[in-house]
């Protein structure tokens, strides 16, 4: 999937006040622009600026567009894998406790993205899947989960990414989620979530899920 055939099938995909709200967010928080009036940014002309940009995320970080989607896919992983329930052991002579819901969607949405690496509907689906997770454990005190909300209405962006913000893993010493740096993977990774999160939004407007 190029940067072009992603940015194509999300961005341009969305109806008026979405993309209202998605170009506000990414002017407002991300994207390194210089624009008079953010109303006069079109979808086609917000677009080729998101293009340039994973362009020189690309030139700054050696990752391909490719590559910078598995980091996102890595880096959202990286906070729920570790807080969902496991996977029950077997007692002798007792029957095995049910998997618990929240441990099934986890481990499918893993086997979705992993079957469907190449396709922007892998990535939605391990998207959507993902961030109810993640919502159900920013409900739960940050905890393990072994239930969730699998509704996309339950997804509140500016709570899950204020919660990304204050996570507190640091990969040696640099803090995880870090965006200071405009062309580095971490802005990259909340500009794609940001993407993502609209777009299942107009989904779920007209139906599809």
């Amino acid at each position: 999937m190029s940067c072009s055939d992603f940015i194509k099938a999300t961005v341009l995909d969305l109806e008026t006040e979405l993309f209202n709200e998605m170009r506000d967010v990414i002017i407002d928080e991300y994207l390194p622009l210089a624009l008079a009036r953010k109303e006069d940014c079109s979808n086609y002309v917000l677009a080729e600026k998101l293009c340039d940009y994973f362009e020189k995320v690309e030139l700054k970080t050696g990752r391909s567009f490719e590559k910078t989607v598995e980091k996102y896919v890595q880096d959202i992983d990286s906070v729920v894998g570790s807080r969902i329930a496991r996977e029950p052991k077997p007692q002798k002579n007792k029957p095995t406790p049910p998997t618990p819901r929240a441990r099934k969607y986890y481990d499918k949405a893993c086997y979705l993205r992993k079957r469907n690496k190449e396709s922007k509907r892998g990535l939605v689906d391990y998207t959507r899947i993902m961030l109810c997770l993640y919502t159900s454990i920013i409900a739960n005190g940050n905890k393990d989960i072994e239930d969730f909300n699998y509704s996309i209405s339950v997804l509140n962006l500016p709570r899950i990414v204020e919660t990304l913000r204050k996570e507190t893993t640091t990969l040696g010493k640099k803090p995880k989620f870090e965006t200071n740096d405009a062309y580095a993977s971490d802005r990259s990774t909340f500009i794609l979530l940001v993407i993502m999160f609209y777009y299942m939004k107009s989904k779920e407007i007209v139906g599809d899920y």
